[in-house]
């Protein structure tokens, strides 16, 4: 025998169980799948020329031609010191061992050099 028991007291509701026109009523007050990734994908060609996301802008500028790989591995590192929140003040330390892990890692450093960056710890 179960210890719990159904609600009681002043204002107690019992629950009822979901009947068609609650789960139609419920179906169409909210959007559907398909009309968010419309909304979503409206909103993102919206402004061409603008791009809300710093990473996205990077790698734009990249594929363009308007900056080397070298640059854009290090302006990517300096957009994710600065999304962790690291305070201002460690900020050139956190940057050191972030750039040192690229050039010491075997993994990161190979696709690093794949895409024709340098992987040095050097800003």
């Amino acid at each position: 025998m179960s210890a719990i028991k159904p609600p009681s007291g002043p204002g107690a509701t019992t629950p009822t169980a979901p009947t068609e026109a609650n789960r139609t009523a419920e179906r169409t007050s909210r959007p559907s799948f398909a009309d968010e990734v419309a909304t979503n994908r409206t909103a993102s060609t919206a402004a061409p020329g603008a791009m809300a996301d710093p990473t996205q802008h990077i790698l734009a500028e990249l594929r363009a031609g308007r900056v080397d790989p070298t640059l854009a591995v290090q302006q990517l590192c300096d957009l994710a010191v600065k999304r962790a929140g690291v305070p201002e003040a460690l900020r050139p330390a956190v940057e050191s061992r972030v750039r040192e892990m690229l050039a010491t890692d075997p993994l990161v450093g190979s696709l690093i050099r794949r895409m024709g960056a340098s992987p040095t710890s050097e800003s």
